[in-house]
């Protein structure tokens, strides 16, 4: 921050001129522009982040650390270009944000501190368990225990839509007159910036003549669109989250994709895409540690490498439409490192402005060290969720290396024996360390009517060797149970997030926690960015009626075109195989297709709430093989599609839906408008919990509570939920 701007001769000497923006703290310059990551390292450290243009990864390391993210408001007299963002509020005021890239904090060892300060205006601010959103910032946190939101002056708005319980969460209004909702809707814009795309949400409504399931709260999704204009360069991890064991056959390597969101422009325009896997901390790599090796064949690693992609290219290796693989792996060493979090980070430059140096997500990968005992959980899907009375999930468990010839190492897991059941304990010996043993947890049935409940599985390591005998950390796994004595909609994304673009759908699916005694409508209402089709039968774009699976294809709509609601009927009758019959309890598949959106030129523009629409759609036809809800309720699933493609995966025996998102150019018969948003690490969005969205980023405020993977990069807000813990084993 400087009190004049840095340009020559009349503040700086020539050639010393640097970038900065005018805000009313003064002049503020533009931060890092290509993707860094910071380590602590030992003793107490303080991080102060004032201005990133590309995204900044943090991590404290051990011992106390405090981290202070602060938004500044631009001089309304100034005109910023990229870095600013209009966000309108009542009258005739706006105000003008310097708009930061995402901060991701790795608290580490000790008792870390997040603090995020607002600015002298009023600003709105969307706070889940794991990020704070507004004023310009977009903040994801782990391994802390104190989160502190100070919104300094003005009017503010702080919407609580989880907290976490092992973060002290506090809220500091400062002057003015503040508001603080707590588990309510989001009905202010949040201002923050993601790298994935345009932000959006799907969100669902139950209507039923079955008191269990009429007017039940039912979350949403929280959807990435990513083009031209917002997440430039689309990269997808495998399964969600990605994971290297250090010289383990088979699993010391993960993959990603990366691909460019924009059609190839006619102008013969060529990108460079920068690959850089992050180096080891200091005091890692002085005893001889390392961290992830890139590559493009799985044959020859490096450190880092290039990818170019010619807009005149239709094929090979230079194409533009390509999807690229990148190979990560455990870089092999001799040092006791523990489990660690590498960073694979990204930058683009090109002569073309719609492409030079625009901000690209990281890759964080779970790196686990062979040279050190501990024990790794892996689980199947991004979190782990159980319903009473049959929904069971897995996850497994394995050794980082192996125990001394005659060493028997015990797995102790400790829970709440009122929610779930596990297995007691898993033995490991010499001869089946590297084994992954499944554990397999099933929620506790009874007769009461709960609310959805997180609760903690804790892992100990014993051994009677030596080599196991001195195993402290206790890794937990987080599991989401739910009642099926209450009615309710659960809903699952594939790799635990949604992220479509032009071309590329998305899937998640969608079941009843219990068989309804009436038919249940579930309705789909996008936000215009995307649309929903369903290969099951019971999907409509107005009235499902037929229990059949099937496949449907939706497209995209040009802007201010159509947002009509689909429904999805599950019925608890048989019906006429020949109709459009209402399906059971089962899952059903969707397909939404993201919009084309014009990239924005210059400064983004203020957006208003988009009004409802809806879209003249015919209707698909027939489907047959009708069968009755009694029969098929626990059995059949339904999957809804949204189009970036991913693989869904029903979670249970019971019904689930597969909703597919895609993207298209103009309403077609038989399909439904909704747009998806951009994916946010970490939160899901539930039903009705947004009013509207700031205009290149809308904040994953809308998120709805899922519990999060004991790991970092699966995090889910936990709305309307409560946490047990079992005792200490």
């Amino acid at each position: 921050m400087f009190g004049a701007e840095r340009t020559a001769p009349a503040h700086v000497a020539f050639g010393d001129e640097i970038t900065t923006v005018h805000t009313t703290a003064g002049w503020l310059s533009r931060g890092i522009s290509f993707s860094t990551t910071a380590y602590g390292g030992d003793n107490d450290d303080r991080f102060q982040v004032y201005s990133n243009k590309a995204p900044l990864k943090l991590f404290g390391e051990d011992d106390n650390d405090e981290f202070v993210v602060r938004a500044f408001v631009l001089d309304t007299g100034e005109l910023g270009t990229s870095d600013t963002l209009l966000s309108g509020g009542g009258g005739d005021d706006h105000i003008e944000y310097n708009i930061n890239a995402p901060v991701s904090i790795d608290g580490g060892a000790g008792v870390d501190s997040v603090v995020v300060i607002g600015t002298e205006v009023n600003d709105n601010f969307a706070i889940t368990e794991d990020g704070v959103q507004g004023a310009g910032l977009n903040v994801h946190y782990e391994n802390v225990e104190r989160l502190e939101v100070d919104g300094l002056e003005g009017d503010d708005n702080f919407f609580v839509l989880s907290t976490s319980p092992r973060v002290v969460t506090t809220i500091i209004g400062g002057l003015g007159s503040d508001t603080v909702n707590v588990g309510g809707d989001v009905t202010q814009r949040i201002v923050a910036l993601s790298v994935e795309g345009v932000s959006g949400f799907i969100n669902h409504t139950l209507t039923s003549t079955d008191p269990a399931y009429d007017g039940v709260f039912a979350d949403g999704i929280h959807v990435s669109v990513a083009n031209g204009s917002a997440g430039t360069v689309v990269v997808e991890p495998s399964g969600g989250d990605s994971t290297a064991i250090e010289d383990r056959p088979g699993a010391n390597v993960d993959t990603y994709t990366m691909r460019l969101a924009a059609a190839a422009p006619t102008d013969g325009t060529v990108a460079y895409l920068t690959v850089s896997a992050t180096p080891a901390p200091s005091k890692d790599r002085a005893a001889d540690g390392k961290l992830l090796e890139v590559s493009l064949d799985n044959v020859h690693y490096v450190h880092a490498l290039v990818l170019t992609f010619d807009s005149s290219a239709a094929s090979g290796a230079t194409a533009w439409a390509r999807t690229q693989t990148i190979y990560v792996r455990a870089a092999s060493d001799t040092a006791s490192e523990g489990e660690r979090v590498a960073v694979v980070s990204h930058s683009i430059e090109s002569t073309n402005p719609a492409f030079d140096r625009r901000p690209i997500a990281n890759v964080e990968v779970k790196v686990i060290d062979n040279d050190r005992a501990g024990l790794i959980v892996t689980q199947t899907g991004t979190t782990t969720q159980v319903v009473e009375g049959g929904a069971s999930d897995t996850y497994t468990v394995s050794l980082t290396r192996s125990p001394d010839p005659g060493e028997t190492v015990t797995v102790t897991v400790a829970r709440d024996t009122t929610q779930v059941s596990t297995p007691v304990t898993v033995t490991f010996t010499d001869a089946d360390w590297m084994t992954n043993k499944t554990v397999t947890v099933s929620a506790v049935n009874d007769t009461n009517v709960e609310n959805r409940r997180i609760t903690t599985l804790i892992h100990t390591v014993t051994s009677d060797g030596a080599v196991f005998g001195a195993v402290a950390e206790q890794p937990e796994v987080d599991v989401d149970v739910r009642d099926n004595d209450a009615g309710g909609l659960i809903v699952d994304e594939s790799g635990g997030t949604t992220l479509v673009s032009d071309g590329h759908p998305d899937t998640y699916t969608i079941r009843l926690t219990k068989a309804p005694t009436a038919d249940v409508t579930v309705g789909i209402l996008t936000d215009g960015k995307t649309v929903v089709t369903s290969s099951d039968a019971r999907f409509t774009a107005a009235t499902a009626t037929s229990r059949a699976v099937r496949s449907r294809t939706a497209r995209s709509c040009r802007a201010s075109a159509c947002r009509p609601r689909r429904t999805i009927r599950c019925p608890s009758a048989s019906l006429s195989a020949t109709s459009r019959s209402r399906p059971t309890a089962s899952t059903s598949s969707t397909t939404a297709a993201s919009r084309r959106t014009p990239a924005p030129s210059g400064r983004s523009r203020r957006t208003r709430p988009r009004r409802s629409r809806r879209c003249t759609t015919a209707r698909s036809p027939p489907r047959s093989s009708a069968r009755s809800a009694a029969s098929t309720w626990a059995a059949r699933s339904r999957s809804t599609t949204a189009r970036r493609p991913r693989t869904t995966s029903a979670r249970s025996a019971a019904a689930s839906r597969t909703t597919t998102l895609r993207s298209s150019t103009s309403c077609s018969a038989g399909t439904t408008t909704r747009s998806p948003s951009t994916r946010r690490r970490r939160a899901r969005s539930p039903s009705s919990r947004v009013a509207a969205a700031a205009t290149r980023s809308r904040s994953p405020a809308t998120a709805a509570a899922r519990p999060h993977r004991s790991s970092s990069s699966a995090t889910r807000a936990r709305t309307a939920s409560s946490t047990t813990r079992p005792p200490a084993a």
